[in-house]
């Protein structure tokens, strides 16, 4: 392979910014949540590595009027953690999920397949790179500023579509199970306390 100016032949440096947006959540009261409603406020606790817990700490039953559209989830939506383990990043499965502040919801620009900005901020070599870009003392945190200006090396763009060919249907492969075991944990904590209490008959 040849390479020039120190990349392969065909691959190019791109600051991040220039082909993934980082949209930031709503600062939501804590005061105002619920234990139950109609949305689940997503905050930090649900951005673990590769893994978006469902279950909420706050609720509400109507999204604030000042709150942007952006910070409505929907399934396959790619989150990053911007306070504490800074850069986790999850897909969204599920429905009804608000974005909070704190967290930053990751959107291709320029046609860039949503599996490939997934898989590129879910390695091992991109977590490091975050880790070096946070700052504080008592707790971490990240700059989506900061992170767009970093430079990365970008193959050309038929590779990135070859990519995305089998990449896509692992991440639709994905959420389909974590929907599917949502369902389920859901039934479970349905019926095993009627079972428990007799109300249901085996």
């Amino acid at each position: 392979m040849k390479i020039v100016d120190g990349v392969p032949e065909g691959w190019k440096r791109e600051k991040i910014n220039e082909f993934v947006t980082f949209l930031g959540g709503y600062a939501f009261k804590s005061t105002s949540y619920q234990q139950e409603g109609k949305y689940g406020i997503v905050t930090i606790k649900n951005v673990q590595q590769g893994n978006f817990i469902s279950k909420c700490t706050g609720y509400l039953d109507e999204a604030p009027d000042k709150m942007k559209k952006h910070c409505i989830l929907n399934n396959g939506n790619i989150l990053i953690s911007l306070t504490g383990n800074v850069g986790r990043v999850c897909l969204v499965y599920g429905e009804n999920y608000l974005l909070n502040q704190r967290v930053a919801k990751i959107e291709p620009k320029n046609n860039t397949p949503k599996s490939f900005i997934y898989w590129m901020f879910d390695n091992s070599i991109m977590q490091k790179r975050v880790e070096n870009l946070s700052y504080g003392s008592a707790q971490q945190n990240l700059s989506p500023i900061k992170l767009g200006e970093q430079s990365i090396i970008l193959p050309p763009h038929k590779l990135i579509e070859s990519f995305d060919e089998f990449a896509s249907l692992i991440n639709i492969e994905i959420i389909h199970l974590l929907n599917q075991t949502q369902k389920l944990t859901q039934a479970r904590d349905l019926l095993l306390p009627r079972l428990m209490s007799g109300e249901i008959e085996v």
